[in-house]
């Protein structure tokens, strides 16, 4: 099946030069089309994920060839690492980047993180200390699905977007509405500046539900067999999984089965197991939801058929690169 959708790019973020994306869900096989492209194509690779700027994170984020993808490895995972602080790391590799001729390559799910590049990122003021601990004290008391509630009746239109357990989300949305008296959602339509000029063009790969499912459970299979547990019990007894961190698919699961039992049994990893693949494709669902916002997203979809031929969808990932890559400089000329 032909792409669908358009290779679009965005003449609001002004100049001639590409900015490329290469998006989809989680185990949508993302990572190994992008090192084909970069194989083919004159481009450096930069992850697109909210986790894998986490040193440390390595087998619950499938972080996988990480000196090929910059943008990983920023952060201490006991910090809290900002929208706002990834975008300013992008902005310095993307010069960096450009500065030797070649093209950058953005690559992953986040969809807050490809909002904030192609949409903009709002200007909302620094919230004050004492609010973000009043709102983290909330959240702490109260739980996640009240707090959600709370939101909801202060910002319905990000509280509609965002799952009752996204605490990280929850809790950044009720500070700026605490703290500026505005709800976010105001924000990200009012006072935001694309933070990178440049003409995009977005790639999606995309499965059927059924395929993606199957991808989903084989790659919490691999994690598990690769030492996800004995990562994250490393990382516990650090104290070194922050409040952002630690809430982390795979992260979260495996640490409360340690909290139940230290050395835990075959039957009882295979149940994390489980849970950590319902919950993944839980979050696949809210990654539908920022993908519905971008029509400029052209996507290749990955047919049953296909799946057994590994080089067809990395193939026409690298085509439809090609040829939006050259109609766009044809329009340059």
């Amino acid at each position: 099946m032909a792409a669908t959708g358009m290779a679009n790019t965005t003449p609001e973020q002004g100049g001639g030069l590409p900015l490329l994306f290469l998006v989809g869900n989680t185990a949508s096989g993302k990572k190994q089309a992008a090192l084909a492209v970069a194989d083919a194509l004159p481009v450096e690779l930069l992850s697109l994920d909210s986790m894998k700027v986490y040193r440390g994170m390595d087998r619950g984020t499938d972080k996988q060839w990480p000196t090929r993808f910059r943008l990983t490895n920023l952060a201490d995972p006991r910090d809290r690492f900002s929208t706002g602080d990834w975008v300013r790391a992008a902005q310095q590799e993307v010069s960096a980047i450009r500065a030797t001729g070649r093209i950058p390559l953005f690559v992953g799910g986040t969809g807050l993180y490809l909002r904030a590049l192609l949409r903009g990122l709002s200007e909302i003021p620094a919230i004050p200390p004492e609010i973000r601990s009043a709102v983290a004290a909330e959240i702490e008391r109260d739980g996640s699905v009240s707090t959600h509630a709370r939101l909801a009746a202060l910002d319905p239109t990000i509280a509609l977007r965002l799952h009752p357990n996204d605490r990280k989300r929850i809790v950044r949305a009720l500070e700026v509405v605490r703290a500026t008296g505005q709800p976010l959602s105001w924000w990200q339509e009012h006072g935001t500046r694309v933070p990178i000029a440049g003409r995009a063009i977005v790639v999606g790969i995309r499965y059927e539900r059924a395929t993606l499912h199957r991808r989903i459970r084989e790659r919490v299979a691999r994690m598990f067999a690769e030492g996800l547990i004995e990562e994250v019990r490393a990382l516990a007894a650090e104290g070194a999984l922050g409040p952002v961190a630690g809430l982390a698919i795979g992260y979260r699961e495996v640490v409360e089965l340690l909290q139940e039992s230290g050395a835990p049994d075959g039957a009882a990893q295979e149940r994390c197991a489980q849970r950590v693949a319902s919950d993944t494709t839980a979050f696949v669902r809210r990654q539908d939801n920022w993908f519905r916002q971008f029509a400029e997203i052209a996507w290749i979809d990955a047919e049953p058929t296909n799946d057994d031929a590994p080089q067809s969808v990395p193939r026409r990932v690298i085509d439809t690169f090609q040829r939006s890559l050259t109609e766009q400089s044809s329009r340059s000329v």
